[in-house]
């Protein structure tokens, strides 16, 4: 059963090479499932040290839709429930989303602001508008200039 799972184990980095983080979590809970059952002390830390690794790059891939989706509907919706904000990026940690929302308010990635009883998000439309607006132009400059990107 040891190989087994060593060989289960094994294939997990080669899921996240390919980006499917799901399938690699999935196999290293299967594979953790397994060597406690089997109680095999040493695997059990490593796929835990993995669980932990895939954990975080699926927090990060997460993050990553929801700030894309605060950068669409921010130009297009004044006000939005959290629940709202799940649906269309299909992230359902709310602590996650407005971890998120926060974080970009901070650091004025977008202009918002947030409403803790309401779990509501107020958007400035026209602030956002305007932000994307002048990113626009300047993108436009550097084809203008054929600056590339390194």
């Amino acid at each position: 059963m040891k190989s087994i799972i060593r060989a289960d184990l094994d294939t997990s980095p080669l899921l996240l090479k390919s980006a499917k983080l799901g399938d690699a979590f999935n196999k290293l809970i299967e594979c953790q499932k397994n060597a406690k059952k089997e109680n095999l002390g040493s695997l059990i830390e490593e796929i835990d040290t993995q669980l932990s690794q895939v954990k975080s790059l699926i927090r990060e891939e997460n993050m990553k839709k929801v700030k894309k989706t605060l950068l669409n509907l921010g130009t297009k919706f004044t006000r939005l429930q959290i629940m709202d904000i799940s649906e269309k990026s299909g992230i359902q940690e709310e602590e996650l989303i407005i971890d998120v929302i926060s974080d970009m308010i901070k650091n004025k990635e977008i202009y918002a602001e947030y409403f803790k009883e309401s779990k509501s998000v107020a958007f400035d439309q026209q602030a956002n508008i305007d932000e994307i607006d002048k990113l626009m132009e300047s993108y436009k400059d550097w084809e203008k200039k054929e600056i590339r990107k390194k």
